[in-house]
């Protein structure tokens, strides 16, 4: 699968231009789920797309917050108040909310089918057809007024009501939970639906299937909140210079790297270089890069260094041969061997190693220096 190109307000994308805008910037505006559902909402794959920090926050505005979120929100909370939180899954014989139940199965098979062409633009459209068809059910039942008249009928119809609104909800959410499956998983989690699997464990099947059992709602949060769009650009410039400003101490910083970094003649007097002689070599075994090198330091008493060399140097080349030492080194453990010291050495890193030593013989426990 191949993606086509971003513009940035319908130019090509360019430090030089200064028209480049960070995902991350972009997740902080509208999320993780507001970010995966505007790139995948807005182009088909594989055609070119155009960004701007307007197109997102429109998009987020009106499809997120106010048709998705605030639909969840008006379900749940009055789903609280006029029913006690308690939902009856039974859809009754009323011809709107039947025809509406077929069409979110219809819906439901077409969308499924576009993401495994890799249709996803196709997919959320029939997926958002849902979320519309939802929000005009709520303004042509008012279930307010169902609850307010308590005419003959009206309780049946407004269980009818909250049972095929969240009957389809759910299948929303299973749709919805490749492009913002944190987002749906949080709402899954809020409306408490009753006999479903862990939020992993859910597939294709599950969220098709109509839920049979009654539950009880759980606690409306709002998770999608409107951004304020007229003070959008002054938002983006404060986020833009606070920024600007936790950077700096961090560009200073790298600035500083990269200037020669010196230490005083006290730092080189405190490290302690002596010549040993290598009595005796062998390999570390089950380590292909190390040699235990038991030395002469002249102290009358044998010391015990590991060393990474044994891809330049042999056990027998080693033997017998005088070389220098970093002395007053802290012993540590290498491979469970405590190793009491670290030869000097030019290369590594890939290259070569070769290890430096005295052009003539040197007693042991000689310093350098």
């Amino acid at each position: 699968m191949v993606h086509g190109y971003w513009n940035f307000d319908g130019a090509k994308m360019s430090k030089s231009l200064g028209n480049v805008f960070h995902p991350v910037d972009a997740v902080a505006l509208v999320q993780a789920a507001g970010v995966r559902y505007f790139v995948l909402r807005e182009v088909t794959v594989g055609s070119d797309g155009n960004f701007s920090v307007q197109a997102l926050a429109k998009r987020y505005n009106y499809d997120l917050a106010n048709d998705f979120g605030n639909l969840v929100h008006r379900l749940i909370t009055m789903g609280s108040r006029f029913r006690k939180g308690v939902i009856q899954p039974t859809i009754g014989e009323y011809t709107e909310h039947q025809e509406l139940m077929q069409k979110a199965h219809r819906n439901f098979d077409s969308a499924l089918n576009d993401y495994k062409t890799y249709r996803f633009k196709e997919a959320l459209e029939a997926i958002w057809e849902l979320v519309r068809e939802l929000n005009r059910l709520i303004d042509d039942e008012k279930p307010w007024v169902l609850k307010k008249n308590q005419n003959q009928g009206d309780d049946e119809r407004l269980d009818s009501f909250f049972a095929v609104s969240f009957q389809i909800l759910r299948k929303v959410l299973g749709l919805l939970s490749p492009v913002m499956p944190s987002l749906s998983e949080k709402i899954h989690a809020q409306i408490n639906y009753p006999g479903d699997k862990a939020w992993d464990d859910m597939d294709w099947d599950d969220f098709r299937a109509d839920i049979e059992l009654g539950w009880t709602l759980g606690k409306a949060e709002i998770l999608l909140p409107k951004l304020d769009l007229e003070n959008l650009e002054n938002e983006m410039a404060e986020r833009k210079e606070t920024k600007v400003e936790q950077a700096a101490p961090a560009k200073e910083a790298e600035k500083k790297s990269e200037e020669p970094s010196y230490i005083g003649y006290e730092d080189w007097t405190k490290i302690k270089i002596i010549a040993v002689k290598v009595v005796k070599a062998e390999a570390v075994e089950g380590a292909d890069k190390l040699l235990r090198l038991t030395v002469d330091d002249g102290s009358r008493q044998d010391r015990t260094i590991v060393s990474g060399i044994r891809k330049d140097y042999t056990p027998e080349d080693m033997t017998g041969r005088t070389i220098f030492i970093i002395d007053n080194l802290k012993p540590r453990k290498i491979f469970g061997i405590v190793s009491e010291g670290m030869l000097v050495a030019a290369g590594g890193q890939g290259d070569p190693v070769t290890l430096v030593a005295p052009i003539n013989e040197l007693a042991p426990g000689t310093p350098l220096g």
